[in-house]
């Protein structure tokens, strides 16, 4: 009897033993846990209060872009195909056709210090342009958001390619 409460005892200490190991490792890991969650939560404030100051992209409507174009001379481009823009352009831009073999190479002819303005049909191309500038320094470009179709049914003017 008295070796079967021994074994009992001995059972009961080790089981205490081990849940207490237990319970430490997963508070010491929840703890962990917690601590990396409230980093990276720290460091998506940090990068979304740094992209709040300044964009480097900005998708602008229509009249906006117009007024913008007309203020300055300003680099702007149309990243549509040929035959796209055969129907017709805004104002006299740089034609750069996206899917071109050179497209890349062709906007390294632009100033990256300077704000560029940017379009296609409907704002797809032109906003994938704009995130390939950005990652090639481009400090500021602007997209017309929903691309010359959005500046037609404005009824803004439209020019002939040169």
């Amino acid at each position: 009897m008295y070796r079967i409460m021994s074994l009992m005892l001995k059972s009961t200490f080790i089981t205490g033993i081990f849940t207490a190991a237990l319970s430490l490792a997963f508070t010491g890991c929840s703890g962990q846990n917690n601590a990396d969650e409230s980093g990276a939560e720290n460091q998506k404030e940090t990068v979304k209060s740094e992209k709040s100051t300044e964009k480097a992209i900005v998708d602008i409507g229509p009249k906006e872009f117009q007024e913008k174009i007309k203020k300055d001379k300003v680099q702007l481009v149309d990243v549509r195909t040929k035959m796209e823009t055969d129907k017709g352009v805004i104002a006299n831009p740089v034609l750069n056709d996206f899917y071109s073999d050179d497209f890349k190479e062709n906007l390294k002819s632009l100033n990256k210090d300077e704000p560029v303005y940017v379009y296609c049909h409907s704002g797809g191309r032109s906003l994938k342009a704009a995130n390939m500038m950005k990652e090639m320094g481009f400090k500021k470009v602007y997209n017309l958001e929903n691309g010359f179709s959005s500046w037609k049914k404005q009824d803004l003017p439209i020019s002939e390619p040169s």
